[in-house]
């Protein structure tokens, strides 16, 4: 049988949660306790904040041993911030601290993605033997200057891939 198969037969994969934060100190609390809710560990980047993110962070990390803090000196935008979290990830995976059949979920910090949706993703991630579960936002609460952009960065993204990307 496949690695996958065995793992799935062993145990159920971690959720490992990878989480870009810039400047998200009003409301971070609350996300990181969602968060933390379904997650087996986290792996928060502080992407330069220069609010109060860095010391809500490391509150929130004191006594929790699955949660890990990046601290970038300067904001390197989200690209930049999933590029160390994805970089990390890979540090525990070859630590042994993560697996290979684990699940890493990516989600924003100022709150548009519901974390409680996690648990199904890694239902059917699982179930379906997915490699990749892409989701969407629903973008009727969204202002408009931001439905116009994510729109445009979607065609952008499906033109040059030609997967039928619906958000990005």
């Amino acid at each position: 049988p496949s690695r996958m198969a065995w793992l799935k037969r062993v145990r159920s994969p971690k959720l490992i949660v990878l989480l870009p934060i810039y400047n998200e100190a009003a409301t971070l609390e609350g996300i990181l306790r969602r968060v933390s809710r379904v997650a087996d560990q986290m792996v928060l980047v502080d992407d330069g904040s220069r609010d109060a993110t860095a010391r809500i962070l490391e509150r929130f990390a004191a006594g929790r041993p699955g949660v890990f803090i990046l601290g970038l000196p300067v904001n390197r935008g989200m690209a930049g911030a999933l590029k160390a979290g994805f970089r990390f990830v890979l540090h525990l995976l070859e630590a042994g601290r993560v697996s290979e059949g684990d699940i890493l979920a990516m989600l924003d910090a100022d709150g548009q993605h519901r974390p409680e949706n996690l648990p199904e993703g890694r239902r059917r991630l699982v179930k379906d033997g997915l490699d990749v579960l892409l989701t969407r936002r629903d973008f009727r609460v969204y202002p408009l200057y931001k439905v116009w952009g994510n729109r445009f960065l979607t065609w952008t993204n499906r033109l040059l891939s030609g997967f039928p990307y619906q958000d990005v």
